[in-house]
C-alpha cells in the first residue's frame, strides 16, 4: 500500500516550492520566509472512518511530525497569560483543521 501525504507550503514570492500538489491557496503569514505566501491545503490521504484507527493514527502522527507540530500535541497547553499563548493558539487552529480534514464526514461531528 502506498500512503501519500500532501505537504507544506510554497511561496511564489520567494520561488520556494516544497513538495506541494494542491491547487487551492490562500495567503498566510509564513514563518519560514517571514512574509505572505500561498498556503496549500494540508491533509493526509488516509481518513479515519471508524474502522482504520491504527493506520490513520500512524499516518496522522507522521503528517504532524512533518509539519513540526508533534510537540504541540504532546506538551501541556500554556496559560492564556503566557507570552507564547498566541502562537500556541495559532498552531492549535492549524492542528485542529488538519485533524478535522483527516476524518470522514460521517464522523467529523
Amino acid at each position: 500500500m502506498t500512503i501519500i501525504i500532501s505537504c507544506f507550503w510554497s511561496s511564489s514570492v520567494t520561488g520556494c516550492d516544497v513538495g506541494c500538489t494542491s491547487s487551492s491557496s490562500t495567503l498566510i503569514n509564513s514563518p519560514a520566509a517571514g512574509m505572505l505566501g500561498p498556503k496549500t491545503i494540508l491533509r493526509t490521504t488516509v481518513k479515519l472512518n471508524g474502522s482504520n484507527y491504527l493506520l490513520w493514527a500512524q499516518v496522522f502522527r507522521i503528517f504532524i511530525g512533518a509539519q513540526n507540530k508533534l510537540a504541540h500535541l504532546l506538551e501541556p497547553t500554556p496559560t492564556t497569560a503566557a507570552t507564547t499563548y498566541k502562537t500556541w493558539l495559532s498552531y492549535d487552529y492549524s492542528v485542529m483543521t488538519w485533524l478535522l480534514n483527516s476524518l470522514e464526514e460521517k464522523i467529523q461531528w
